[in-house]
């Protein structure tokens, strides 16, 4: 009974382990907007829109960071990636231009509304872009992970979206799990306990 009971202990451990990972490193979709013109011609500049509800953060300062995984040349990488064009309406002039924006949500305006331009890589012919926006609080902290995809007439279809949602805070789900493991645990323990005492009784 004994190894019995350490054995499933030990399964409910590992499960939660992978649990735990998975939902910690999850990332979760943003919807993006191919342009009307947008091209899959090597070396073409292509630009897309979308949105972000901040609703969840009001009155904090914070940062959008936007990748690609476009397989660029160490050359020509920086003139490429991905810019934020404009927020919320208002056009970025070039000068100001970055991969990085930040956004304060208010009270009655918490969308952040946002353009991207980009450039397509001249070497290597591609059917795919993946972006990524990593969101940060006003101390560095990783709030989120989105990613958003358009393919050649699949993924970034106009008449196929699916709504956007940002993740939950890490550290609230880290905490979840962990109060729920040890309740697992307790609760396992309590069952194993009135057995081994239920046998002695048995045994008496």
């Amino acid at each position: 009974m004994k190894n019995k009971f350490f054995s499933v202990m030990f399964i409910l451990s590992i499960l939660l382990s992978y649990c735990t990972m998975a939902l910690c490193n999850s990332t979760t979709g943003t919807e993006i907007i191919p342009g009307d013109e947008w091209s899959w011609t090597r070396g073409a500049y292509n630009t897309f829109t979308g949105h972000l509800d901040l609703s969840d953060y009001i009155g904090r300062e914070l940062t959008v960071y936007i990748t690609s995984d476009l397989p660029y040349d160490p050359d020509n990488e920086m003139q490429s990636m991905p810019v934020f064009t404009s927020l919320n309406g208002k056009r970025i002039v070039m000068t100001k231009q970055s991969n990085t924006i930040r956004f304060t949500p208010e009270s009655g305006k918490t969308e952040m509304e946002y353009a991207v331009s980009f450039r397509l890589p001249d070497k290597k012919r591609v059917r795919t872009a993946l972006f990524t926006f990593r969101l940060t609080d006003e101390d560095g902290n990783e709030l989120s992970i989105l990613s958003g995809k358009i393919d050649n007439g699949t993924e970034g279809d106009r008449n196929n979206r699916e709504p956007f949602y940002i993740s939950a805070d890490i550290n609230m789900i880290t905490m979840i799990i962990t109060i729920s493991a040890i309740s697992v645990w307790m609760i396992v323990l309590i069952v194993y306990v009135r057995n081994k005492n239920r046998k002695i009784q048995e045994n008496d």
